[in-house]
């Protein structure tokens, strides 16, 4: 049982770093595409960790790369991945 936890913490702090990279990218030189593929890389390696409402925004930042109707701004988009950091 610890050996399980154990590994699922290490996964949950992998994904919060992963969550940072992506928002120190946001910061210094945004590109929604960029974004929703970094965000696709991540959901593919840690899908498991995400809880609904997790999936729901990270799924909203991977959108962006099906237009500009789908684009959140900047400001928006450093709010999502922010919430997403809180919850790991």
């Amino acid at each position: 049982m610890f050996n399980n936890t154990k590994i699922s913490v290490c996964f949950m702090l992998d994904l919060k770093v992963q969550l940072k990279k992506v928002k120190s990218f946001v910061e210094t030189n945004y590109d929604p595409d960029d974004v929703a593929s970094k965000c696709m890389q991540i959901y593919n390696q840690f899908s498991f960790e995400f809880s609904e409402i997790s999936h729901d925004e990270i799924m909203r930042l991977i959108a962006m790369d099906m237009g500009d109707e789908f684009d959140l701004g900047k400001d928006e988009t450093l709010k999502v991945l922010e919430f997403l950091i809180d919850q790991t």
